[in-house]
């Protein structure tokens, strides 16, 4: 499992989850859940890479 400490390690257009199991979508430098898009301030580190292997 790959985990992201830091928004700079983060792939553009990589799908990553937080601790509280929501799904985004990183592009631009935000991060896109369909209906939102968050900086990365608003989100607590660290983020699983969505590979279908995150708890």
């Amino acid at each position: 499992m790959t985990l992201f400490w830091h928004v700079s390690q983060i792939p553009e257009g990589a799908v990553v989850v937080d601790q509280l199991s929501r799904r985004f979508h990183f592009r631009g430098g935000r991060f896109d859940d369909g209906m939102h898009q968050l900086h990365a301030a608003d989100l607590d580190f660290p983020l699983f890479h969505d590979t279908g292997d995150h708890p």
